[in-house]
């Protein structure tokens, strides 16, 4: 009987470390935010709230600028439905973000004269478009090495990725319509 207690109270002092870290992410309050359908894939695959703070971080200096997104300040500028049928309407997003970045974001969209929504939506359509506009022309550089040893018979052959820039397949397609460029080799 005393190895089961025990045991029970070693499961429960393990649910608690589990619990306590796990605690200050719980204790922040839900958010909300309205997201179109043409961004759900990309808000889902990249996670709300990590997409919000990368997007602050990265896009800092756009948002804080004189010129606003609304001249009006006496009203607030919402989002507008693309499409009037049922798949046009926009998701609801719920999540916990961490504080400082919902403060940021509402602090921004207030003195831009915008919904939160609304400035979420413009950052992660700036954000999209900047992580695949990106024009990536050098591929690989590439260092080779052969030495012969003919005493040895011996053929050494090395090879060195000394750069290498990960490409979209979109991209892809545009170096090749371009034409083909040779890589280049540094010595």
């Amino acid at each position: 009987m005393n190895k089961m207690k025990n045991k029970s109270s070693f499961y429960k002092s393990i649910s608690r470390n589990i619990s306590i870290r796990n605690r200050s992410s719980r204790l922040r309050p839900v958010s909300t935010l309205l997201i179109p359908p043409h961004l759900e894939k990309f808000v889902r695959c990249h996670g709300v709230t990590r997409l919000l703070r990368e997007m602050l971080k990265v896009q800092r200096s756009i948002l804080i600028t004189a010129k606003r997104m609304n001249n009006y300040s006496a009203n607030v500028r919402y989002q507008r439905v693309r499409e009037q049928n049922i798949e046009g309407r926009y998701i609801k997003f719920n999540f916990r973000p961490a504080q400082n970045d919902w403060a940021l974001l509402r602090n921004l969209a207030i003195g831009h004269g915008v919904s939160m929504c609304f400035l979420f939506v413009f950052l992660v359509e700036e954000y999209k478009q900047k992580q695949f506009s990106k024009d990536n022309k050098v591929i690989w550089k590439i260092k080779t090495k052969i030495s012969l040893n003919v005493k040895a018979g011996i053929l050494l052959r090395e090879l060195w990725v000394l750069e290498y820039t990960e490409v979209n397949i979109d991209q892809i397609g545009a170096l090749y319509l371009r034409g083909p460029t040779d890589p280049k080799l540094a010595s």
